[in-house]
């Protein structure tokens, strides 16, 4: 598949800038697309990452139809300017943006977006998600009923027929070199097969992108299509995973 970029979503907490900003840091070929919103700035913001509207800033430019996507996110507004978007494409960049995950979860509204873009979305566990956002000092009720609403559009995406999403676990001990490393070399093996080499099966592994709670100790490579379905073969058999028994 062809993709015009990449979209960085998932649970609050789970490291969309962080990831974004060090994937395009690392590697030139990508850049991230400035995002509008009605937030506050936080002291964690990278600079230029952000544009901070007033609510009727971000409402004037979406009637006047700037933003490719826009989302409402926990009280507040969040979008993608087309100019911004353009700017990144005209550099002969593939954009990389950070989306909510309703947002994401839209774009196949768009003719233009429908299935262009390689989904990244990123989650931990709800211990960690917590610790993170308490940090920040953000109502722990509120996160966790955001949470679910989150992973639904994720389940929702997942449904979806030629919807290329991969989902991430960004936990303390996951480091954010080996995610923005799998990201890229997701996207550099994005139109092949066939085997796969250690180093990215590794990272897979690794990342919690395969199996949960795995090592890739004594792993020399696989054949498999890279959007791993609900069957798979063991034993001499076509074995079923299920909501009860999710991993092999």
């Amino acid at each position: 598949m062809e993709y015009k970029g990449i979209i960085v979503t998932g649970t609050s907490g789970s490291g969309k800038s962080t990831v974004a900003s060090k994937l395009c840091e690392k590697f030139d070929i990508f850049q991230r697309v400035q995002s509008a919103t009605t937030r506050e700035k936080r002291n964690d913001d990278e600079t230029g990452t952000y544009v901070y509207l007033s609510k009727e800033e971000f409402s004037n430019l979406e009637k006047e139809g700037k933003f490719i996507t826009t989302s409402p996110y926990r009280g507040k507004k969040y979008g993608i300017k087309v100019e911004d978007y353009k700017k990144v494409t005209q550099r002969g960049k593939v954009p990389v943006m950070v989306l909510t995950p309703e947002a994401a979860n839209q774009l196949d509204k768009i003719s233009q977006m429908k299935n262009k873009f390689m989904i990244i979305f990123l989650d931990a566990s709800d211990d960690t998600l917590d610790k993170r956002l308490e940090k920040r000092g953000e109502n722990l009720d509120t996160a966790r009923t955001q949470r679910e609403i989150d992973r639904r559009y994720k389940d929702e995406m997942w449904k979806k027929e030629n919807c290329p999403i991969y989902c991430i676990k960004n936990e303390d001990t996951t480091s954010v070199d080996d995610i923005i490393d799998l990201i890229y070399y997701l996207y550099e093996y994005r139109n092949t097969g066939g085997l796969l080499p250690k180093k990215l099966i590794e990272l897979m592994i690794r990342c919690g992108l395969l199996l949960e709670d795995a090592t890739p100790d004594n792993i020399e490579g696989a054949s498999y299509d890279l959007r791993v379905g609900d069957e798979y073969f063991h034993d001499g058999e076509i074995k079923q995973l299920t909501d009860q028994h999710p991993f092999i």
